[in-house]
């Protein structure tokens, strides 16, 4: 579609183009450029948000026990705004029912939401008139809500792009934010492979006596 519209520009314009990323396309149409075009690709440093204002933590849950460990979450950790990722869309209206029944508020966004709901749904997470928000991938990119200061994923999804824009929704506009996995032990591996892939620190976390802590402290406790 987009070489499309290029294809049928005049040929005196110009053309500005901003994306996050350079795609395929964008190199491939640089390169394909010809000796009249006037093409120049500026590119801007971009802060390291993900390892300098994110803090990545990993707490184990078996899959039976996720969303209670998020409850718990919520309780320890009274985040000002909580985004819960998860890759089922069938998970959603079960997250949020649980959550309400122990009397946490939320808010709930999924493919299934129409435009009124999805928008009500938002502006309510954005006053601040509820703390937690559930969604699926669909709002993991293009969505920009202030002030989040904490996002759980509570699965890894496949691509490692999404990994990154769902933690991204928090760190934002020179703030920090936390970033927390609660996974299984295959969700756990596979973080620990993105922990070395993308260059991060994840710290493991435990909950104990309503407080989300280092594993170190339940082993002191132990003895």
């Amino acid at each position: 579609e987009t070489k499309g519209l290029l294809d049928r520009l005049p040929q005196k314009v110009q053309l500005i183009g901003n994306s996050a990323t350079v795609s395929e396309f964008t190199r491939k149409t640089l390169q394909n450029a010809r000796e009249t075009d006037k093409i120049e690709l500026v590119t801007l440093q971009m802060e390291d948000v993900l390892r300098k204002r994110i803090t990545h933590w990993a707490i184990y849950a078996e899959k039976r026990d996720k969303i209670d460990t998020l409850r718990s979450f919520i309780n320890a950790e009274k985040p000002e705004k909580l985004i819960v990722f998860t890759s089922k869309s069938d998970q959603i209206d079960n997250i949020a029912g649980k959550l309400q029944f122990k009397k946490i508020e939320c808010e709930k966004l999924s493919g299934k939401s129409d435009k009124r709901d999805r928008k009500a749904a938002i502006d309510r997470f954005r006053s601040g008139k509820i703390k937690v928000l559930i969604t699926t991938d669909l709002t993991s990119r293009g969505i920009d809500i202030q002030g989040v200061t904490h996002v759980v994923q509570l699965d890894l999804p496949e691509s490692e792009d999404f990994f990154i824009h769902r933690a991204g929704r928090t760190g934002r506009n020179g703030s920090c934010g936390i970033n927390c996995v609660i996974g299984d032990a295959k969700e756990m591996q596979r973080y620990a492979n993105l922990e070395k892939k993308l260059k991060l620190c994840v710290y493991p976390k435990v909950l104990y006596k309503g407080e989300v802590t280092d594993p170190s402290r339940l082993e002191l406790a132990k003895e």
